[in-house]
């Protein structure tokens, strides 16, 4: 849903939509069990839900040279951020207790790669 709702954001900064269609767009895609959300779907929805074609089609072309991979984006911020701090000479955390891998986190690691 982040990569829908900044790609349909930056469609309607750009003008290549109307707010009211980016709007109603990301309705769709939030309407849908992450699963079942791809753009083919949020597309052929606002079809079938009578949205006009013609912004549809453009908006389906500008999508092809214009996607915003806002996870992307993010994952790669948050790698510089933490180079960027490691840079200034920081140090990691050291602790004065042992930790007990008892029984309860293992279950719990168990349970995470599920």
């Amino acid at each position: 849903m982040v990569n829908i709702r900044a790609t349909f954001e930056q469609a309607r900064a750009e003008g290549a939509v109307p707010g009211w269609l980016a709007f109603r767009l990301i309705e769709i895609g939030e309407a849908l069990f992450y699963k079942e959300r791809s753009w083919e779907t949020v597309f052929r929805l606002a079809a079938v839900g009578g949205l006009p074609p013609g912004p549809l089609a453009d908006l389906v072309a500008w999508l092809l040279i214009r996607q915003v991979d806002q996870k992307r984006i993010d994952a790669v911020e948050t790698v510089e951020s933490v180079r960027a701090h490691f840079a200034t000479g920081v140090m990691p955390l050291t602790v004065s207790y042992r930790f007990q891998d008892t029984g309860h986190h293992k279950a719990a690691a168990r349970q995470a790669t599920i």
